[in-house]
């Protein structure tokens, strides 16, 4: 009997040490899991916010570039006009912004989406800290010729049903055309 008690005890012992190492392995398991979680919502993160940097699209030849609006002068000439009390319009494209200087104010506009069709995109660009989608805003960049020196450039505000467009040149070729300074008047009182 007494062998038989003592295998009995050493089963026991076994058992008991064979149960905290199981223990002990589900517990680490458990801390495996919490990390590949952990691992696996960092990467849903991250893909999601691939995915929706990627769903914008910016065409290389306007991001980080600076466009003038041109005006037509009396003889039918293209020119820079540059205002008295303003200065030209510009517009500045970044990779998620939409900068639009109209000569005395300037509008800072963040890119929510984007759409190409041929030689067009058309961004869906909000004012911080808008989220009601009724007040989002439309721009349109059209090239217009091969060296991307030309563009028509729309703006479709949330009120309006159509774009205002407008030529705007490259800041690469602002100095192929004649600029001219609208002369100030002087006021005295």
């Amino acid at each position: 009997m007494k062998p038989l008690f003592i295998t009995f005890m050493i089963w026991v012992l076994f058992a008991c040490n064979n149960q905290q190492s199981n223990q002990q392995q589900f517990v680490s398991d458990i801390l495996t899991n919490r990390e590949f979680f952990k691992q696996i919502d960092t990467l849903n993160k991250e893909t999601s916010k691939q995915t929706s940097d990627s769903l914008i699209y910016i065409d290389k030849n306007i991001v980080n570039h600076r466009f003038f609006r041109i005006n037509i002068d009396k003889k039918g000439d293209t020119i820079l006009f540059d205002p008295c009390y303003a200065s030209i319009a510009t517009i500045l494209m970044q990779k998620k912004r939409f900068i639009h200087g109209y000569g005395q104010e300037t509008n800072n506009l963040q890119i929510i989406s984007s759409k190409k069709d041929n030689e067009k995109v058309i961004y869906t660009v909000k004012f911080d800290g808008d989220t009601d989608e009724k007040y989002f805003e439309k721009v349109s960049f059209e090239k217009l010729d091969n060296k991307n020196k030309y563009w028509r450039i729309g703006y479709k505000s949330y009120d309006k049903n159509t774009f205002e467009y407008e030529i705007f040149i490259d800041s690469l070729y602002k100095k192929t055309i004649p600029y001219k300074k609208e002369p100030c008047s002087e006021e005295y009182d």
